[in-house]
């Protein structure tokens, strides 16, 4: 699905100038999901879209062909006491981030309407663990193209090739977007 890629390097173009003003720990997914949207309508003016469609983050329908689509976004976040002192780290690719990213990809492959002709994750995450941090593990060691959770049996049997979309452009330094299709 050619309009998606384009939508999704395009919405990661405009989600990188927002970057820049922000900040990443202050970006989440429903700002990347609208870049993407507002990307796809404009190249696509046909596309009929709709987010939050069933229980799903987002229907599109181009060119007669319905795509299921589900977004992940996971970046590091330290929170801030009142005093403006360093609170704990958030974000960490833990069991929890693992734990929603399978259950998203499991909804996925179920077929509960039809017809849908594509079913998409795309998984945004910040590949670098922050300086000082005493994280344990990386969105990049877990999710990247030899990350092991995608080698875990039971999510390798329903994904398809993972397409990693060039994140370039200022801001956009330290976040990997994987393309993943997910089989029927």
């Amino acid at each position: 699905m050619e309009p998606l890629r384009k939508a999704l390097r395009e919405g990661l173009r405009r989600l990188g100038k927002h970057i820049a003003c922000v900040g990443l720990p202050n970006v989440d997914e429903s700002t990347f999901r609208s870049f993407v949207l507002a990307a796809l309508i404009e190249q696509c003016p046909t596309a009929k879209c709709q987010l939050e469609w069933h229980t799903y983050d987002m229907l599109t329908q181009i060119g007669g062909e319905n795509a299921l689509i589900e977004f992940k976004f996971y970046v590091f976040r330290r929170t801030r006491h009142l005093d403006e002192s360093d609170g704990p780290w958030k974000g960490n690719a833990g069991v929890q981030n693992q734990r929603e990213t399978r259950a998203c990809i499991k909804k996925l492959s179920v077929r509960q309407y039809r017809p849908i002709h594509h079913k998409y994750l795309i998984l945004a995450y910040e590949n670098k663990l922050p300086a000082h941090s005493k994280l344990k593990n990386s969105f990049d060691e877990a999710y990247g193209v030899d990350g092991f959770f995608f080698k875990e049996e039971d999510v390798h049997r329903l994904i398809g090739p993972v397409e990693s979309i060039q994140c370039e452009g200022k801001g956009l330094d330290r976040l990997t977007c994987e393309f993943i299709r997910i089989h029927q």
